[in-house]
């Protein structure tokens, strides 16, 4: 791995190269390394860029200790972070940092959740009309149904979609501290050293002491504007002196930044976030570094800020950029520094501890509404670190729930971090990455994370992280209509597989097959945001439009199958698989991608109609199109069980190319969709019990990927197999599902942390059958524990506590005064209870007495 700032390809004055030291030789080197990675065809294969702490004493001259930490929302370590892998996030939903905590170097790496590359397609495609690929759509259908799917697949690739890369989400930037305390570190000279991150706050902490002065640094994310706060003091007679500059990776020199003093005790970046070449549609970035001190002096010099003996010193980040969300291609043209400059100078003006208490406040809002205990009260004693990876070495049968506990909340943590309203969705890595060119793109995946990435906002009461979701489909709607109706002559939106910032609706390749649900998908969050906040106006004003404009597509996506006579969307895939129709062509490896009528894109538009019409009714709206909808939703082709008693993945009972894939898309309607459960379908829940037996039964499966480990535990969840659910939970820190910072390490992606949370919950409380389940599928090793602030469909917030496996107590708080049930085991309680009120039970025996005397 390379560090972001031995590759900043920058030149600079005589004290920018002091400070940058010997960097200059390792990026000739790298220069050196770049070339002989280029493959004999001609592809380079960049290195990585990934941020490293530069100058790093060694951990002997920290002496050992243990500090008292008790609650297990803090992650605490011993020693500096190393790499970007150990380092600790923070964020306000669009602007977002990793704090490495270093000693006398230490670096802040920064993020925007608008600074992408753009996408390389063509002005033509850019500024023009759409191709018309209607024909071309009408004849793969028509290969599809005459079996020919090969042939089809190769009409796909070959004149439906375009080989593109659609951009990448790029590092912002990296600003660098080189501290002088006035000694040299030597072996068990730095004491009490503590890094940790206290997610309760949203504030990164590092302490230590040398000799008989104590240093402190916080780093949070301001809520109300795009500034990171820094503020480094020490108590005791020490004082200590700091220089500080920006960098950031470059491959090429237009991807080069300019740095520089802009006022006495300021530095700027800019920077236009170019990729491979120069185009017209790149955004532009700007950050400026403000510092100030109550003692010794600041000054800024050839693009450095110097500070010298002070006893404290503030530092105010900003970030701006040009990204324009109406129209990502048309880059706003704005005075950058002059509102980065804005930005730090309102930080300042209100002080440091009252935009730290505005940011604690605005973050905890959210945060404490949800708490969660797995096994007897701890300290936490342990450090993240060494937590992490000695749950891979625990015996079959053995698992630490207190580090389930701290995925928990990180889970929760990252996203309150990373979307919130005001900001775009979620990419691939959250808001946070310093590589040029991230696994994926770290781009949007419609074929499951992005969703994957919000299951657990509405459970674990973190509603309004779920709208940037919805305030980015708004925003992708003018491009997708237009690929909808110029390409496929289709009235609503088209959403494809992947796109990056410059929201791209054009359907790219890779991936290889030929995919129009995601929309559909995202669109089924609306009515689930509905179903637990009750939020009336909102579907009205905002979300209707949503559901509608992904239900016109999907009417118009489908054809009557000449083989049965059923409407059918497609040309569709069912990701990530293939099929062969005969043993002869999977020997041949003649692989069918495209399907007309796969079971996921059936399941998914029987939802996105179920919602609609759902949505329609609570509007009062009845018209042509809600009738339309009904029709073809009654003749929509069915989902069925194949010959071997699994689900049918496809139109036809046909081979698969993988029978373990780690997806498992034919499986949607029982999660996250509901048209199949375990109380409506009991014949159909053991189609999907074999079928997700194969799936997870295997090495080659998903056995080793994060996201699917934490999918399993859905399913098993909700099909009340607690101890498969555990053994999934436990199969992620088997694998070192998570670095030493407790983010995913698959890639640096964030859809397990994200959706971590909601799996766990629901192992604890469900309420997609009409009821509220309580402990519906507890495992035995989570013999104690409580959770409380948990939201259910319906709005009701539940806290429950159970011991020796049995519940033991709880309550109930109605949001919105409708009527429930309350099940757990084999007893059911009716509720009726008002908008506000709070029915506390004591046990459960107790609560279901009176219960039936109030009914």
């Amino acid at each position: 791995m390379t560090s972001n700032v031995l590759n900043d390809g920058r030149t600079g004055t005589r004290k920018k190269a002091m400070f940058l030291g010997k960097r200059i030789c390792v990026s000739i080197l790298m220069a050196f390394a770049m070339l002989s990675t280029i493959s004999a065809v001609g592809a380079p294969k960049y290195p990585s860029t990934q941020t490293k702490l530069p100058g790093n004493p060694g951990r002997y001259v920290f002496e050992k200790h243990a500090p008292a930490i008790e609650k297990p929302t803090t992650l605490w370590f011993l020693y500096p972070a190393q790499s970007w892998l150990e380092a600790l996030p923070i964020g306000n939903g669009a602007f977002g940092a990793m704090t490495f905590g270093g000693l006398t170097k230490d670096v802040v790496q920064f993020n925007h959740d608008t600074l992408w590359t753009p996408p390389d397609l063509s002005p033509d495609i850019i500024n023009n009309r759409y191709p018309d690929k209607s024909g071309v759509i009408n004849r793969v259908r028509k290969l599809i149904f005459q079996q020919k799917a090969h042939e089809a697949h190769e009409v796909v690739r070959e004149e439906l979609l375009h080989r593109y890369d659609v951009g990448s989400y790029q590092p912002f930037g990296e600003l660098l501290f080189d501290y002088d305390f006035g000694v040299e570190p030597k072996k068990g000279s730095i004491k009490e050293y503590q890094r940790r991150l206290d997610m309760r706050t949203g504030i990164s902490f590092t302490s230590f002491t040398i000799g008989d002065t104590r240093y402190e640094r916080q780093v949070f994310v301001s809520n109300k504007r795009d500034v990171i706060g820094i503020r480094m003091a020490a108590t005791g007679p020490g004082t200590f002196s700091a220089n500080m500059t920006f960098s950031r990776p470059a491959y090429f020199d237009h991807q080069k930044i300019a740095i520089e003093s802009c006022a006495p005790n300021q530095i700027a970046m800019s920077g236009v976030a170019h990729g491979k070449k120069i185009t017209p549609y790149s955004t532009r970035y700007e950050a400026v570094a403000q510092a100030s001190v109550s003692s010794g002096s600041v000054t800024s010099q050839d693009g450095a800020l110097h500070v010298k003996d002070s006893r404290d010193m503030t530092v105010w980040l900003s970030g701006v950029t040009s990204y324009n969300s109406a129209d990502p291609f048309k880059p706003l043209d704005t005075d950058l520094r002059g509102g980065c400059r804005k930005l730090v100078t309102a930080s300042n003006k209100a002080g440091w501890e009252q935009t730290q208490v505005d940011a604690v406040k605005a973050h905890q809002a959210i945060f404490e509404r949800v708490d969660l205990r797995l096994g007897e009260a701890q300290p936490n004693d342990v450090p993240t670190n060494e937590r992490v990876m000695r749950s891979k070495d625990l015996p079959e049968g053995e698992h630490d729930p207190y580090l389930t506990t701290q995925l928990f909340h990180m889970g929760r943590y990252l996203l309150i971090c990373s979307s919130r309203p005001g900001s775009l969705w979620v990419n691939l890595r959250g808001i946070w990455n310093s590589e040029l060119r991230p696994t994926w793109n770290s781009d949007y995946h419609h074929d499951i994370n992005i969703e994957m990435s919000y299951w657990s906002a509405e459970v674990t009461n973190m509603s309004e992280c779920h709208v940037p979701l919805f305030d980015s489909l708004r925003l992708l709607r003018r491009r997708g209509q237009r690929v909808a109706s110029e390409m496929f002559g289709n009235r609503g939106v088209f959403v494809p597989l992947c796109h990056g910032g410059y929201l791209t609706a054009y359907p790219p390749t890779p991936p290889q097959s030929m995919w129009a649900m995601g929309g559909a998908w995202d669109a089924t969050h609306v009515m689930e945001h509905y179903r637990f906040g009750g939020d009336k106006e909102y579907l009205k004003n905002e979300g209707y439009e949503i559901i509608k404009d992904h239900t016109l597509f999907c009417l118009d996506w489908l054809v009557t199958d000449p083989r049965t006579g059923k409407l059918v969307g497609g040309p569709d895939y069912s990701p990530e698989t293939a099929f062969a129709r005969t043993a002869e062509d999977k020997q041949n490896r003649r692989w069918g991608h495209e399907d007309m009528g796969c079971a996921m894109d059936q399941q998914i538009i029987w939802q996105l109609f179920t919602d609609f019409l759902q949505a329609s009714k609570i509007l009062g709206y009845s018209d042509e199109l809600t009738r339309e909808v009904e029709d073809k939703r009654s003749r929509l082709a069915e989902t069925r069980v194949g010959a071997d008693g699994t689900i049918m993945e496809w139109s036809e009972d046909v081979i698969s190319s993988e029978p373990d894939h780690r997806h498992i898309s034919h499986l949607w309607a029982y999660f996250p969709g509901n048209q199949f459960h375990i109380n409506n379908a009991p014949d159909m829940l053991e189609a999907a019990k074999k079928t997700l037996a194969i799936r997870t039964d295997s090495e080659r499966g998903g056995k080793r990927v994060t996201w699917s480990n934490i999918y399993y535990v859905y399913y098993f969840a909700r099909f009340a197999m607690p101890e498969k659910a555990l053994d999934w939970i436990n199969n992620l820190n088997r694998i070192r599902g998570f670095n030493r910072n407790l983010m995913g390490s698959q890639g640096q992606v964030q859809d397990c942390n994200y959706a971590y949370p909601g799996a766990v919950a629901e192992m604890l409380l469900q309420s997609h059958t009409g009821e509220i389940v309580l402990l519906p599928a507890l495992p035995k090793a989570w013999t104690e524990g409580e959770v409380s602030g948990l939201v259910t469909r319906g709005g009701f917030e539940v806290s429950i506590r159970w011991k020796d496996g049995k519940l033991t107590g709880g309550s109930i708080l109605s949001k919105r005064g409708e009527p429930c049930v309350v099940r757990y085991k084999d007893k059911r309680v009716k509720m009726n209870l008002k908008k506000g009120e709070l029915r506390v039970f004591p046990s459960q025996g107790r609560t279901q007495a009176r219960e039936r005397n109030n009914t």
